[in-house]
């Protein structure tokens, strides 16, 4: 929903059950990363010790839940609580 600055948590043709996913608000900071990319994965970054190379390292982990991820991010982002509740 580029024009509203807006971000649906249910996909396009996905079945809608009881299990209602928000509509979420595209911050200044999210929009530029989402116009930047044509794909997205809703993930949450590691950042450990790779003890062959001898570097840290960043692993992406897919999020078991949407409503946490998303939480983290509001938080993060300064969006503030109870939007993206439906």
């Amino acid at each position: 929903m580029v024009d509203d600055r807006l971000f649906n948590l249910n996909p396009a043709r996905r079945v809608q059950t009881k299990k209602v996913r928000p509509i979420v608000p595209v911050t200044d900071l999210l929009h530029s990363w989402l116009s930047a990319t044509a794909e997205w994965f809703v993930c949450r970054e590691v950042k450990r010790f790779d003890l062959k190379q001898q570097i840290d390292a960043i692993e992406q982990q897919g999020v078991k839940a949407v409503r946490s991820a998303w939480d983290g991010a509001r938080e993060h982002l300064g969006v503030p609580a109870g939007w993206g509740r439906s």
